[in-house]
C-alpha cells in the first residue's frame, strides 16, 4: 500500500492498467463485464482492482481493492 493524495492506492503502479472509464449509476455499483480467453493457463490468476470514485461536486477517493480470481 502506498500513499496517495486520492487515498490509500493498494495497487502495483508499473502493472497497472486502465480497465473501463465512466459515470458510475446512482445505484452506487458498475459492472465492468471483460473477455477472458479460453486459455486454462489463466485459471488461479488472481487479479486486484481499485476504482477511482467522486460524486459530483465531491472530493475524488481510491475504493479499496477487490480481489479477483479467474476461474
Amino acid at each position: 500500500m502506498s500513499a496517495h493524495p486520492l487515498g490509500p492506492l493498494f495497487l502495483d503502479v508499473p502493472t497497472m492498467i486502465t480497465l473501463a472509464l465512466g459515470v458510475q449509476g446512482a445505484s452506487g455499483t458498475t459492472s465492468v463485464p471483460l473477455p477472458v480467453p479460453n486459455n486454462g493457463a489463466l485459471r488461479g490468476l488472481a487479479l486486484c482492482v481499485q476504482a477511482a470514485d467522486g460524486a459530483a461536486g465531491a472530493a475524488v477517493r481510491l475504493t479499496n481493492p477487490v480481489a479477483v480470481v479467474i476461474q
